[in-house]
């Protein structure tokens, strides 16, 4: 799943910590979404990832989960 938006993008500075319990770039959320996206993919046998949109027009998150044999 890939989920893209067209914003300013994540400072790079940043980039890094998107995940991190309690991170956030303003005082008026608590910083838990990303890292409970993050906690349940895992959990899944899955990754999720964050970066910027290569063409320079925000931000990009990928989940990959593992496929299950029926």
């Amino acid at each position: 799943v890939s989920v893209k938006d067209d914003g300013p993008g994540i400072s790079p500075k940043v980039l890094p910590l998107v995940f991190d319990p309690g991170f956030t770039t303003t005082p008026r959320h608590k910083g838990l979404g990303l890292h409970i996206v993050r906690t349940i993919v895992e959990g899944l046998g899955g990754t999720v990832t964050a970066a910027n949109r290569e063409d320079g027009t925000g931000a990009a998150f990928m989940i990959r989960l593992p496929a299950q044999a029926s």
